[in-house]
């Protein structure tokens, strides 16, 4: 009966894909023999090369991409009337929806490049559109580097990682910016998207 079992798992796995044949072999009574450690080992190694075989993706991040993000910020009121807008109490609240061309060159696991931005910005208090001179037109792709699916990378003083996602040709994530002030301000690019 033990023998029987092992033909029928052999004969599922040729004619199956690896998966379903694995569920397969899994459901049914599993033989005491010493065979049985023999097809286990097989179906374990030939699942666990596909699975190494899966995380081993190879990117060419090097191209135009359209890019986009959202910044959220909150400034003191000598920082609103430079750019220039009414300070709406100590702190101003900003939102900010930016973007541009994004032109990358990866080397190896590096990434370097430069980009375009331009946007609109309002206040909580409905002040805008504007775009405040911090946010600069022209930027330039520092500190690239890619580990796996991940990509981290620099504009100016904004720090980002991101997902690369499918086989490369979509970038999603989040990003911190340095801004010189004490708490409560802060400068934050909580998304960052781009697609090619």
């Amino acid at each position: 009966m033990g023998c029987s079992t092992i033909r029928t798992c052999l004969a599922v796995v040729t004619c199956l894909p690896l998966g379903v044949a694995l569920t397969g072999c899994e459901a049914g009574r599993l033989p005491t023999e010493p065979t049985t450690a023999s097809v286990t080992s097989r179906a374990g190694q030939l699942d666990d090369s596909a699975g190494a075989e899966n995380t081993k993706q190879n990117y060419d991040l090097t191209g135009s991409w359209t890019w986009e993000e959202t910044v959220r910020s909150a400034i003191p009121p000598f920082i609103a009337e430079m750019i220039p807008i009414i300070p709406e109490g100590e702190i101003t609240y900003l939102f900010c929806n930016g973007g541009g061309q994004l032109q990358l060159v990866q080397t190896g696991d590096t990434v370097t490049g430069t980009a375009t931005q331009a946007g609109v910005c309002f206040t909580d208090g409905g002040q805008g559109p504007f775009w405040p001179p911090a946010f600069p037109s022209q930027l330039v792709v520092t500190a690239g580097a890619i580990s796996g699916k991940d990509l981290t990378f620099s504009f100016d003083n904004c720090h980002y990682t991101a997902k690369i996602v499918g086989s490369g040709e979509k970038l999603r994530g989040e990003g911190e910016c340095e801004l010189p002030l004490p708490a409560p301000y802060f400068l934050k690019t909580p998304i960052f998207r781009a697609q090619r």
